[in-house]
């Protein structure tokens, strides 16, 4: 196993060292594209692994099939490997999911067709398999701590470990306009940049990760806080966002400890629970490996729902509160029903009530800032917010004040959220 193990990891170290970037045999890919016409609009897609050894190591190699075609990061040998499409019969495979052929997804089966670049760690067939379904870049092979590939390499990896489940360059979203909210209102956040990493810097940040249902508004309600279109937005059944975002930025400050400071910070928009491509369990990992890769410290965590809060979103809330333990450090959560602006004030605090019921969250707490000249106020952890589409600022003034205290309000009495590897092993 030892000659093995040195062979295997010299061949994976000499893919890290290259850009991080899929490289295209011409040719050979617009022969592969061409044949991509073979899978037919709202046909049924699968997709499949099958488990594989090389050089000893067990590991699942992924493909997306139609029953007859199939597109996939080479055929299981890692040493030979391009994105190819062809007809050759399979057996014995393994079916993880079933999805309809569209537009979407035959773009993305264009944009990897004839990639090679291969790497186990960094470009495998499973990231280019899930890329092909639902357009994000992830290989749970590669979870931090618990892939069975990440197992292998963690102890080699080093700054590489940054890349980990982030997109190649080629296939990196496209920005978009972004658009001031509301002239009459300056926010108290400032935007720098989105990025796809979080480095050990990033520690001295003041960080704030909102989490939640798919379709609870979580990057609506980003955008307001910054009163800038930062991260996409829409109304859907699948979560817009596609990947853990990390947006960046400064803000002025308000502690128990002082008042008034310029400090950078960092806005973490996760992908949604109970989105039709993932488990609540998959998107938990994906989190977590984005989270726990270089962030230690965690200021505020926001978590959002809305409308009617199903158990599943619910017991998947509580894991994440698990990972993060709320027991220990409540006063560094805040709990927002969103989206109820259509609401009574009483269904406003029933509905609110019955969150806090479901995820075990505490509805007396309430956080503390102090303001110019030392005066003291004090904001409650668990709000009704609501943002409607073109709503005129002094529709949702209150609203806006609120959510910015919730996210900005650091009650230094308490420690921040320290992630630990010990607290990896949840699920």
């Amino acid at each position: 196993m030892g000659v093995f193990n040195s062979k295997f990891l010299d061949q994976e170290k000499t893919s890290w060292v290259k850009s991080h970037e899929l490289e295209y045999e011409p040719q050979l890919a617009n022969e592969f594209r061409k044949l991509v016409s073979n899978f037919k609009d709202g046909c049924d897609l699968y997709l499949c692994y099958e488990n594989k050894t090389n050089f000893g190591y067990p590991y699942e190699h992924w493909f997306v099939t139609d029953g007859i075609w199939i597109i996939e990061f080479g055929s299981g040998d890692i040493l030979n490997i391009l994105v190819v499409v062809h007809a050759i019969k399979r057996r014995g495979y393994i079916i993880a999911d079933t999805f309809k052929m569209n537009n979407d997804i035959r773009n993305r089966m264009l944009q990897v067709s004839g990639a090679s670049n291969y790497s186990l760690a960094l470009r495998n067939c499973e990231h280019v398999a899930r890329y092909i379904q639902s357009g994000v870049w992830v290989s749970f092979q590669m979870a931090k701590d618990t892939g069975p590939l990440f197992k292998i390499f963690k102890n080699h990896l080093s700054s590489h470990s940054k890349l980990v489940n982030t997109f190649p360059k080629e296939l990196e979203p496209m920005k978009y306009t972004r658009k001031e909210i509301y002239k009459e209102y300056k926010s108290h956040l400032e935007f720098t940049r989105t990025k796809n990493i979080l480095t050990e810097a990033d520690n001295d940040s003041y960080n704030v990760v909102f989490i939640g249902p798919t379709g609870c508004g979580k990057s609506t309600l980003i955008n307001h806080l910054f009163n800038l279109t930062v991260v996409n937005a829409a109304a859907s059944a699948e979560s817009v966002t596609r990947k853990v975002e990390f947006i960046e930025g400064t803000t002025i400050m308000r502690n128990t400890e002082r008042h008034g400071f310029k400090r950078g910070l960092n806005i973490i928009d996760t992908l949604g629970f109970c989105d039709s491509l993932f488990t609540a369990e998959e998107v938990l990992s994906m989190i977590k490996s984005s989270l726990e890769l270089n962030l230690a410290k965690i200021d505020k965590v926001l978590i959002v729902c809305s409308g009617r809060i199903e158990n599943h979103h619910a017991e998947a809330i509580k894991q994440f509160m698990q990972w993060l333990q709320y027991d220990k450090n409540k006063k560094r959560f805040c709990f927002i029903y969103n989206k109820s602006d259509m609401l009574t004030e009483g269904e406003k605090v029933t509905c609110l009530l019955k969150m806090c019921e479901m995820l075990g969250a505490d509805t007396t707490d309430d956080a503390v800032i102090w303001m110019e000249g030392g005066q003291k106020r004090v904001f409650k952890q668990n709000l009704n917010l609501g943002f409607p589409p073109m709503a005129e600022f002094k529709q949702i003034e209150t609203d806006m004040n609120k959510l910015t205290h919730a996210a900005l309000a650091d009650d230094k009495r308490h420690p921040r959220i320290h992630l630990e590897k010990s607290l990896c092993s949840i699920l």
